[in-house]
């Protein structure tokens, strides 16, 4: 395939600058006659950043498709003391915060930050509560921090430790492909 780009200027000294040209092929199978885009990418995220005062919110709280659930039963607290400054960040009780997905996920991502020695720890399991996936944050205190976890079939997670001082900024699951609603 050859493919020619053109321009032309008249009398009035007109210039066309091509900066970046891109040919993506997308493959058709024979007997189709219209291509279908690509899967894409199902996305729900939770933050705070709204909140500008600290408030306890329960033992069970939801936002954007996501449940909160306090595995000691006493109230979830949405503070506005560390970092990023001046938005809440949801703390993370000791003994754990259960987060039911709006949707079963593949890949979620959340945004931490610790000021205690006791590292955070995400984990991951299934609608049968099987542990897909661990990652624990570094002591590295007062920095924020990403953790990431990749597995399929995502329902349930499970964020421990920080000794009552790490909070979670943000949290995002995502989903390639057909869509599958979390159980509950």
């Amino acid at each position: 395939i050859t493919i020619f780009l053109e321009a032309a200027a008249g009398d009035s000294g007109a210039v066309a600058y091509f900066d970046d040209v891109a040919l993506i092929a997308w493959p058709c199978p024979l007997e189709e006659k219209i291509c279908l885009p690509p899967p894409s990418e199902q996305e729900a995220c939770v933050d705070w950043k709204e909140e500008k005062e600290s408030r306890e919110v329960g033992p069970t709280y939801q936002k954007n498709g996501f449940t909160f659930n306090s595995l000691i039963k006493q109230s979830l607290r949405i503070v506005s003391w560390g970092l990023p400054a001046n938005q809440g960040k949801m703390v993370i009780q000791p003994r754990g915060i259960q987060v039911q997905l709006p949707f079963t996920a593949d890949r979620v991502i959340a945004h931490v930050v610790p000021y205690h020695s006791d590292p955070i720890i995400l984990e991951a399991f299934d609608t049968s509560g099987k542990k897909l996936g661990q990652v624990t944050a570094t002591v590295a205190k007062g920095v924020i921090q990403t953790l990431e976890l990749k597995a399929a079939d995502i329902t349930l997670l499970i964020f421990k430790g920080g000794g009552n001082e790490g909070l979670i900024i943000n949290l995002c699951a995502y989903h390639k492909g057909n869509t599958k609603q979390a159980q509950t």
